[in-house]
């Protein structure tokens, strides 16, 4: 879909401007926990933007949470293992993306910057 958008945004009169995406990651030192903070954090975020726009209370957000990890990895990074991320985001920047806004999903995000700032972002940099 990305590299689609990528070429209609090109064609369609952005040749030569700067592509840049926004990448929802979850990581966490264990595989459960980078599932279980995906499925917590962004469960709500696969829906349709006209159902979430008909969500009015707090409860009625609870109501459509059950979405399932496979859910979630559809639009979210949901890994461990920071060579899983790497490989995803080299994959992204080889499409000809201009730089990357990598959004981890959790609330805690000292433990993601440290690992991501020492294990992937200079790895991507190399890459990219």
């Amino acid at each position: 879909d990305l590299r689609r958008v990528i070429g209609e945004f090109r064609d369609g009169g952005g040749e030569g401007k700067e592509v840049l995406v926004q990448v929802h990651l979850s990581w966490a030192p264990d595989e459960r926990e980078a599932e279980r903070i995906a499925v917590d954090q962004w469960g709500t975020n696969i829906f349709s933007s006209g159902i979430m726009w008909n969500l009015e209370l707090p409860t009625q957000f609870e109501e459509v949470r059950g979405t399932t990890i496979e859910q979630v990895r559809s639009s979210v990074i949901v890994s461990s293992d920071l060579a899983v991320h790497l490989d995803a985001l080299a994959e992204i920047a080889e499409l000809g993306v201009d730089g990357m806004y990598l959004h981890h999903v959790g609330q805690q995000q000292t433990a993601f910057i440290e690992a991501f700032g020492e294990n992937v972002v200079p790895q991507l940099a190399r890459i990219a």
